[in-house]
């Protein structure tokens, strides 16, 4: 699609040229103006959404590196769990820092 678009915005260009270069009419000048300015729109519009696909492609990465680092945790407070009831008065808190720390940064 996007060579399409390219392809078409510069035909655009050129056929305006050939209509300005080959008419002395104002409505066919102004028409000649008109499809230059369409095409030119229409190259902004390309790059725009180029550059909206790749913030695109960047969030969706940072997603994908906040689910990971999420699960990361998941599983650490899953292991601070298992060993540490929480309901126990007696937890040794230096231990479940020690297991947490353990399951966040050791793997």
């Amino acid at each position: 699609m996007g060579i399409n678009i390219i392809e078409l915005a510069k035909l655009g260009h050129e056929r305006a040229a050939e209509l300005k270069s080959s008419c002395s009419a104002v409505d066919v000048r102004s028409l000649a103006q008109l499809i230059s300015d369409l095409a030119t729109q229409l190259e902004v519009q390309f790059v725009r959404s180029t550059n909206m696909a790749v913030q695109l492609a960047n969030a969706e990465s940072k997603c994908r590196e906040l689910a990971a680092e999420c699960e990361s945790k998941k599983n650490a407070l899953a292991a601070i769990l298992e060993h540490c009831p929480v309901n126990d008065p007696d937890i040794d808190k230096a231990v479940a820092a020690m297991i947490a720390y353990d399951n966040l940064y050791c793997e």
